[in-house]
């Protein structure tokens, strides 16, 4: 994979984890799951280049519209828990 197309990859991924994760999650456990991403993301990505693009996309997240929010109940939230599916983890 050429250095853009990696740069472009971790990029996309942060900003898109930060919209569906502002979207479908009830807003305490946005700060929950965003927090626990933050580290492992940072410490897979192997290059400077891409940790720079990386940080890019997550502010990009923040700072662009995220569309129509409509976050799970929070109900929902403990059933998939309790099925082994959190959603912060």
């Amino acid at each position: 994979m050429s250095r853009a197309r990696h740069a472009f990859f971790h990029q996309v991924n942060a900003r898109n984890r930060i919209c569906l994760a502002c979207r479908h999650l009830p807003a305490l456990m946005v700060l929950a799951y965003l927090g626990v991403r933050v580290a492992p993301a940072a410490a897979r990505t192997r290059s400077l280049d891409g940790l720079k693009a990386w940080l890019g996309g997550f502010v990009e997240g923040w700072r662009t519209p995220r569309g129509l929010r409509k976050p799970m109940r929070w109900r929902t939230a403990w059933k998939l828990a309790c099925l082994g599916h959190p959603r912060v983890i």
